[in-house]
């Protein structure tokens, strides 16, 4: 069952201080541009290198 105690404005606070570490990383040299949009990426790289697309026909 599906948590019904989620908060719309805490998990914008949460998203924009990821968004604040992120810049401060950048902005420090912690970590360079293409390490950060690998980090925050939908898919993580390596899990991305070995999908692989089942069933083309139910993708519509």
């Amino acid at each position: 069952m599906a948590n019904q105690d989620f908060s719309q404005s805490d998990r914008a606070k949460a998203k924009q201080a990821a968004r604040d570490l992120d810049e401060r990383d950048l902005a420090a040299g912690r970590i360079d541009a293409a390490s950060l949009q690998e980090r925050n990426g939908f898919i993580p790289r390596d899990i991305a290198r070995r999908a692989k697309v089942r069933q083309w026909n139910e993708i519509d």
